[in-house]
């Protein structure tokens, strides 16, 4: 059962963490590598983050109603955008690896330890009950973590491949780049070196083709 008061504390502590690095999870090894009091934040964001999600996989009754939505939007973000560069910052840390490495960590994106494929937890598993009676429904996965999750569900015959429209940059104030550019908004020498653009034109254009050939 995941706490309200949990539930604060780690929101508290992912606007830190997020604030320091300009809410960019780009900027975070260096800030980890260089910094040595935000390192300590980022493992212990980390540690909190796979205390969360291990009380919600022991739980029966999940999360608990005072948590509410914006416990489940940071939390969301977090998974999305820092949970596996926070992971391999915490698992770096000298005093921590023997330890990890016998017992393993139940952290998305970990390496080296033990890990739970998202759609094998219990919120995995419920919404693959929901999706299961929504065959018509078209879903558009917004970060590779949810994609994750719907790719494993259409393998298992659960939803189908050809309705999982994927590709699209998160939309979060880190990405504007990326968006501008994916909307064509911005022309191709005006980006940074941070954005690659092969991708995204290589993403848009199997998008178009998808979305051309999809029956409602």
């Amino acid at each position: 059962m995941i706490t309200a008061e949990a539930a604060a504390d780690f929101v508290k502590l992912k606007r830190t963490v997020q604030d320091c690095a300009d809410n960019d999870p780009e900027c975070v090894p260096d800030l980890a590598r260089t910094d040595p009091e935000f390192r300590k934040l980022a493992c212990k964001l980390a540690g909190q983050a796979n205390g969360l999600l291990q009380s919600h996989q022991h739980a029966d009754g999940g999360i608990i109603a005072p948590v509410g939505t914006m416990f489940i939007a940071e939390w969301r973000d977090y998974e999305e955008r820092f949970a596996e560069v926070l992971v391999q910052i915490s698992l770096a840390e000298p005093k921590r690896q023997e330890r990890i490495g016998h017992q393993g960590l139940g952290v998305p994106g970990g390496h080296g330890c033990a890990v739970r494929r998202p759609a094998q937890r219990p919120c995995g598993l419920r919404f693959g009950d929901e999706a299961r009676m929504l065959q018509r429904a078209v879903f558009v996965p917004l970060g590779p973590k949810v994609e994750e999750v719907l790719v494993y569900l259409a393998g298992r015959g659960v939803v189908r491949q050809d309705r999982i429209i994927a590709g699209l940059p998160h939309p979060s104030g880190a990405n504007a780049e990326r968006i501008a550019y994916f909307l064509r908004r911005k022309a191709r020498e005006a980006l940074s070196a941070k954005t690659n653009p092969a991708v995204l034109d290589d993403a848009r254009a199997r998008l178009l083709r998808q979305v051309s050939g999809l029956r409602v």
